[in-house]
């Protein structure tokens, strides 16, 4: 199934996300997600990233349309159904409960699978906590979290530490949801599996953060709506 992101103005136009990342009313061009939760997931993220477009829209006129049936329902990125939220792997976590009472809007953290189990990061002592509680570092703007996740991925001080553990597999999850939502599969997919699996041997935790980061430049750069010099 096929869904498309819709701003219904005032006057009951409807402003398409587009490819080009941004709102458009043509009847082409628009960016079209598989499932509505993940149109319900990735909003949050549109917001904290283009917050000049979100600005002076309200939550409230957002829809989603099934573009198979032209049906328009509306958007609903914080109620509860959302914990299903999908995995990587596209399965539904229908299990998954929040470790920690969240009465922020704080919901994203760094964590990463150890073989007993998940730990989160703690940014004033740089360490990894395995008992959740207000000590684990948790970010209202997903691009932040994602920045300091890979910060974090090249710092020899902290897997100093963790002598055994992989510097490239710790993650942003998204502590509402159960979502893990950084790195993304495109990401994953670019490098082949000895890659990550030979971390110790070359200095490639500072290669992949560094590739992100031109990923990231490449993709504003192209961007309609900024125009960068060369």
């Amino acid at each position: 199934m096929t869904y498309e992101l819709v701003y219904r103005s005032s006057k009951g136009n409807n402003n398409y996300w587009s490819v080009n990342e941004r709102f458009t009313r043509k009847e082409t061009g628009h960016f079209q997600w598989s499932s509505a939760i993940e149109i319900n997931q990735i909003f949050p993220q549109l917001k904290a990233k283009y917050p000049t477009l979100f600005a002076k829209k309200k939550t409230e006129r957002f829809y989603y349309l099934d573009v198979k049936s032209s049906k328009l329902i509306k958007l609903s990125p914080d109620q509860e159904e959302i914990k299903a939220a999908l995995t990587p792997d596209g399965i539904p976590q229908d299990n998954y409960t929040c470790p920690l009472k969240i009465t922020d809007s704080k919901y994203y953290a760094i964590a990463i699978d150890a073989p007993d189990g998940r730990y989160y990061f703690n940014t004033s002592k740089g360490v990894f906590l395995k008992t959740v509680n207000d000590e684990v570092r948790r970010w209202r703007e997903f691009d932040k979290a994602a920045a300091t996740a890979n910060t974090i991925r090249v710092n020899k001080k902290i897997w100093n530490k963790y002598p055994d553990w992989n510097p490239l597999s710790n993650y942003v999850i998204n502590l509402k949801t159960g979502a893990i939502v950084w790195p993304n599969k495109e990401l994953n997919s670019f490098f082949p599996a000895s890659f990550e699996s030979n971390y110790g041997t070359t200095n490639s935790a500072f290669l992949l953060m560094m590739l992100e980061q031109l990923d990231t430049q490449l993709q504003e750069h192209f961007s309609s709506i900024n125009q960068y010099s060369t």
